[in-house]
């Protein structure tokens, strides 16, 4: 047990009766506060100044996370899901992949070439447990959707929006034409958001709907020019749906991380949920279901392919969206 004088350095946790529940409170937040102590070594460079500004960031809003479920003394929802064993064979693979001591020896060694770029064993660590998520990941699994979807969908790289929030359309009108993608004929694009550089959110414009959806894992609201510049940008590139309102939606049920360094993986499970049609809320927020998550991106991005059963939810989705189509 925690003793009473540690409770009082968080006096929201003195308003739960259970000291079992105090326990578990202060536990938490202790463990982000032991984190505090290597902010002076650590701060040399001005990108460590922003690392640890996005930390800190983080932790303020997940002990306010904290407060109000000890405010409404209710524990998180833990919903059971059921999550495909991986083979033997899959296993080795994903092992091997994500093996401390040869990313420790080798970590330039590249494990695989996907759409012209070298994934090595640096840019794989990012799907180890605790470890946020780097943009060659990010975009390499969206653009496996992608290629899954036969063009109905659009998965533009995580530099498509900080190129479009600061220079609109101008910025970006070459975007669509490189990546041999019809704006007119997507059923939707899938846009991530790195919101500066220390958490990723989701963006989809929903073409069919003609409205936008945003996705954070951290409830947080969307950035003022989400709107505006999508808007914008369909506008341009398809002037027959100018005009339109396109209200956003914040999509709020949906799971939330439990961490600082979940976001991405939350975002690609997101994006995989809008893709294949199912609700956002399916996703499996708990702790193991992230990790078991981590392990399947891994072994999409080596084998270059989505693992078989969510493969078929995917078709299944596309079909259908072609029939609500016609």
């Amino acid at each position: 047990m925690l003793e009473h004088a540690q409770v009082q350095t968080f006096p929201f946790a003195s308003q739960v009766q259970s000291r079992t529940e105090q326990d578990e409170i202060l536990r938490k937040a202790l463990s982000y506060r032991t984190l505090l102590w290597r902010i002076p070594q650590s701060c040399r460079q001005v990108k460590d100044i922003l690392f640890w500004k996005g930390f800190l960031q983080k932790l303020v809003w997940r002990l306010g996370d904290l407060e109000e479920r000890v405010q409404a003394k209710q524990p998180p929802a833990r919903p059971s899901f059921k999550t495909v064993a991986e083979s033997p064979e899959e296993k080795q693979l994903v092992d091997s992949a994500l093996n401390k001591h040869k990313l420790s020896r080798h970590p330039g060694e590249v494990i695989c070439v996907r759409f012209n770029a070298e994934i090595s064993r640096r840019h794989l660590s990012c799907l180890l447990p605790d470890q946020w998520v780097n943009d060659e990941i990010m975009n390499c699994y969206l653009r496996l959707l992608q290629e899954q979807s036969k063009g109905q969908l659009w998965c533009p790289s995580s530099f498509f929006w900080p190129k479009l929030e600061a220079g609109g359309h101008a910025a970006v009108h070459r975007w669509a034409r490189r990546a041999a993608v019809d704006v007119a004929g997507c059923n939707a694009i899938i846009v991530p958001l790195h919101l500066e550089g220390c958490h990723w959110s989701l963006g989809v414009l929903e073409m069919l709907q003609r409205k936008i959806l945003y996705m954070d894992s951290l409830g947080l609201p969307a950035p003022q020019q989400l709107q505006p510049r999508l808007i914008e940008y369909v506008a341009k590139e398809v002037p027959s749906l100018s005009g339109f309102d396109w209200p956003l939606s914040m999509i709020n049920k949906t799971p939330t991380q439990q961490n600082t360094s979940d976001c991405g993986i939350f975002v690609l499970a997101y994006a995989e949920r809008i893709a294949m049609g199912l609700p956002v809320r399916s996703v499996d927020g708990s702790p193991s279901g992230i990790n078991h998550k981590r392990r399947s991106i891994a072994l999409a991005i080596i084998e270059g392919k989505l693992p078989s059963s969510e493969e078929k939810s995917l078709s299944l989705a596309l079909l259908k969206l072609q029939s609500f189509a016609l």
